[in-house]
C-alpha cells in the first residue's frame, strides 16, 4: 500500500511541475502560415515600411499605429530592377531628430533566387571617409570619400507572413545577445 501511495504522489507532483511549462504564449504572427519567397518578382516594388521584429526566440513585437520613436521612419526601399534593397534605420543620435545611424542606407545586394526562401545577398554599409593628407593634397575640394563595409555574404530568409514580408535579419543593428538566442527577423509592410 504505501508503495502505491508513493506513487500515487509522485505522480500528482510531476504532473504538477509539468502544467507550469505548458504556458508558453502564442505568437499570432509567427505561428501563422510562411510563404517562402520563390522569385524576386514576388517582391512588392516601392517603401515597405517598417512593421515590427522578431528577436530569437522572443514573439514578434509590432509598432503601435501611434510609435512617436524613430523605428517609424524605418524602411525598405525596393526598385523596379530589385538588384539592389536599401534598408533605411533611423535612430536618435541627440534625443531631437531622427537621423539615419549611417551616412547612407544599408545597401542589400541580391541575387535570383535559386531556392525558395533563401534569397543570396551581400549587406555592405556605406560611410563617408575622411579625406587623407595625400588625398587632400592631390585634391583638396574632396573631403570625404565613400567607403563600403562588407557586414553579411549569404543566404537571407525571406517570405510572407501574416501579411507581411519577413527578412532574416542581418540587416539592422540588433545583434544576438543572451535574451535573444536564435534567429530574428525583420517584418515590413506590403500594403
Amino acid at each position: 500500500m504505501k508503495k502505491y501511495l508513493i506513487l500515487v504522489i509522485a505522480i500528482i507532483a510531476v504532473s504538477c511541475s509539468k502544467s507550469d511549462d505548458n504556458n508558453t504564449k502564442a505568437d499570432p504572427i509567427f505561428d501563422a502560415p510562411y510563404t517562402a519567397l520563390k522569385n524576386l518578382s514576388e517582391l512588392p516594388v516601392g517603401n515597405l515600411k517598417y512593421a515590427g521584429n522578431k528577436v530569437g526566440n522572443l514573439p514578434v513585437g509590432l509598432l503601435e499605429a501611434n510609435n512617436s520613436t524613430c523605428k517609424r521612419l524605418d524602411l525598405l526601399v525596393v526598385d523596379q530592377q530589385k538588384v539592389v534593397l536599401k534598408y533605411h534605420v533611423f535612430e536618435s543620435k541627440d534625443n531631437k531628430d531622427c537621423k539615419l545611424i549611417w551616412d547612407y542606407p544599408e545597401q542589400i545586394a541580391i541575387s535570383p533566387i535559386v531556392e525558395a526562401g533563401k534569397m543570396p545577398s551581400v549587406v555592405s554599409i556605406l560611410s563617408n571617409r575622411p579625406a587623407t593628407k595625400e588625398e587632400l593634397e592631390k585634391d583638396p575640394e574632396t573631403k570625404y570619400y565613400l567607403q563600403t563595409k562588407q557586414v553579411y555574404k549569404g543566404d537571407l530568409e525571406v517570405g510572407f507572413q501574416a501579411g507581411y514580408l519577413r527578412i532574416e535579419d542581418k540587416i539592422s543593428n540588433s545583434t544576438e545577445g543572451n535574451l535573444n538566442k536564435g534567429k530574428s527577423y525583420l517584418y515590413f509592410h506590403i500594403k
